[in-house]
């Protein structure tokens, strides 16, 4: 996978995790900067392990040494990974998620956590879809901690100041940058 599709991923994954963000922060009274430095620093952390979870589950399995035919199939699972990624993204924007609009006093760990844990998932499937690819992983974990450190901050603001106004669009847009990904994976391994 080169750079530049890497870089796609991750600004499709982090349109995610923005959303998500969005739907946290729009219903805090005021944000702690100090908690909430701790609890961006703990998602990131989450994020790194899951996307290091998947890539190496994948390695490990490339180490005995794969054929061509199964790196071709390897390419292949990559690119059903970022598809199915995609057209979820598509559907949250879509039919969006029931949400409950109400106030709360501050930023707890297991807001963040669990809203850690359901995009950590799909950033373990990202893993895998990067080692099956045959990516470096010290450029994946270098673009999408940047992406995601500044997609995290930026949607503290925008879910805080505007509410629950872009979420929507975040989803659209995270699915047009996985989209484009995919058809670029497509289109230069087969």
């Amino acid at each position: 996978m080169k750079l530049f599709e890497i870089g796609l991923v991750s600004i499709g994954v982090s349109f995610d995790i923005f959303a998500r963000i969005i739907c946290l922060s729009s219903s805090y009274a005021r944000i702690d900067y100090k908690k909430m430095i701790s609890h961006i620093g703990a998602f990131l952390l989450w994020e790194l392990a899951a996307l290091c979870a998947g890539f190496y589950s994948v390695e490990a399995l490339l180490i005995t040494g794969a054929t061509e035919r199964e790196s071709t199939e390897m390419k292949l699972m990559a690119i059903i990974i970022l598809a199915v990624l995609t057209f979820r993204m598509l559907s949250m924007g879509i039919c969006g998620e029931r949400v409950t609009e109400s106030r709360r006093d501050s930023v707890t760990f297991t807001d963040i956590l669990k809203s850690g844990i359901a995009i950590a998932i799909r950033t373990y499937f990202i893993g895998v879809a990067f080692a099956a690819c045959n990516t470096n992983l010290k450029f994946e974990l270098l673009i999408l901690l940047i992406v995601a450190l500044f997609t995290i901050y930026l949607g503290l603001h925008v879910g805080y100041r505007y509410g629950y106004v872009f979420r929507n669009k975040a989803y659209f847009l995270g699915s047009a940058f996985l989209l484009g990904t995919d058809m670029s994976i497509l289109l230069r391994f087969f």
